[in-house]
């Protein structure tokens, strides 16, 4: 291989490392009170980024995160 291609290469595969370990992952649950009513219409968002879901009539959500990523409700 020519000293380009090998560069080219390396570049890629640096470039492309962290795609391959970025795992994302869904994840369901339910929001209830103390009491263990279901909670409809909770905000559910990952912390420091823009996505988010909401509870639906029966409490349950789902949404996709990065692994080691923090969800909030609101």
């Amino acid at each position: 291989m020519t000293k380009r291609a090998v560069t080219l290469l390396v570049g890629i595969l640096l470039v492309a490392a962290p795609c391959a370990f970025a795992q994302q992952k869904t994840i369901t649950g339910t929001v209830t009170s103390e009491q263990g009513a279901p909670l409809a219409g909770v905000s559910v968002l990952i912390k420091g980024k823009t996505t988010s879901s909401a509870t639906n009539r029966t409490g349950n959500y789902s949404i996709r995160a990065d692994v080691g990523q923090v969800l909030q409700f609101r």
